[in-house]
Order: structure tokens, then sequence, then C-alpha cells
């Protein structure tokens, strides 16, 4: 999840990691992280790592997100839903 904290800096925090079955559908819905008092949200990002993905290719803050095996999409909001759309 990517939010705003105190003078406007960006803050991104991580949900749990929720496993993929064999077609690359998730096994259950993926949940958003804790969210800080002090962020106010405003866009979440659903990163899959598929049969082909690396398990060490994306390094938060370095890496390409459109590394082979991995699917990506970020949906920006104005307040959050329940739980993440994935699909």
């Amino acid at each position: 999840m990517w939010g705003l904290i105190a003078g406007g800096t960006v803050k991104c925090v991580q949900g749990p990691a929720s496993a993929l079955d064999i077609g690359g559908s998730f096994v259950l819905a993926p949940q958003f992280p804790a969210v800080p008092d002090t962020m106010a949200p405003f866009a979440y990002q659903v990163l899959k790592a598929g049969a082909t993905a690396s398990a060490t290719a994306i390094v938060f803050g370095t890496a390409n997100w459109n590394a082979t095996g991995f699917t990506n999409a970020i949906v920006n909001v104005a307040v959050l839903p329940d739980n993440p759309q994935v699909s």
C-alpha cells in the first residue's frame, strides 16, 4: 500500500504474502496490511510472482517490477475498499 505521511513523504507498507494456485490465481484473496494512523493511503499494488519468477527478483526501491514471471497492478484510491481487488 502506498500512502502519505507527515510532510507529504510517501510511505509503503506490505501486507502478508498470499499463495497462488497452479493457474496463477490466488488461493485466498490477499489482505491489506495494517495501516498506521499517521498514513493516508492513495494507492495499493498487487504483485504476483508466477512459476517462472525468481524469488529474489523483486527488491522494493531497486527492482524492475516487470521482471520475468511477475504481473503487477496498481490501483489508485480515494477510499480503500475492504480488500484488494484481484480480478
